[in-house]
């Protein structure tokens, strides 16, 4: 399985904020990290399994008749994916929250490009 990433990854605050322990942090003022440091743990236990198991993967299509898929981040231990290759775009914690950042997706590529091009809008940025 190849994965490669969208630039400027989108997270779901939740995510961003929520430390192993499950408690709440704020990062930039009580912990003094800068969020990017979050975001790179995230894609590391990402890309080792070790991800909580409510945490969305939100990627493009593996169809071409849709722009984006979202789907629970375990479920790519499985057999089936293998010998997929994703392009991820972002990460979320629970489906509410996955809903909501492929809506703020959805909102960024209207804004941007004033169309509904999105797997055309972010295909551009990867890395």
């Amino acid at each position: 399985m190849e994965v490669r990433y969208y630039q400027e990854l989108y997270f779901c605050e939740k995510l961003k904020n929520k430390d192993k322990a499950g408690i709440f942090a704020f990062i930039d003022m009580v912990l003094r990290r800068d969020p990017k440091d979050k975001e790179a743990e995230v894609i590391a236990d990402f890309q080792t399994h070790n991800l909580p198991r409510d945490t969305y993967v939100i990627t493009l299509s593996q169809s071409s008749r849709n722009h984006l898929d979202f789907f629970k981040a375990t479920y790519l231990k499985q057999d089936y994916y293998a010998d997929k290759d994703f392009f991820v775009v972002g990460f979320a914690q629970g489906h509410e929250n996955a809903t909501l950042l492929v809506q703020k997706i959805v909102d960024d590529t209207l804004e941007q490009t004033k169309g509904f091009d999105i797997r055309g809008f972010l295909s551009r940025y990867f890395v």
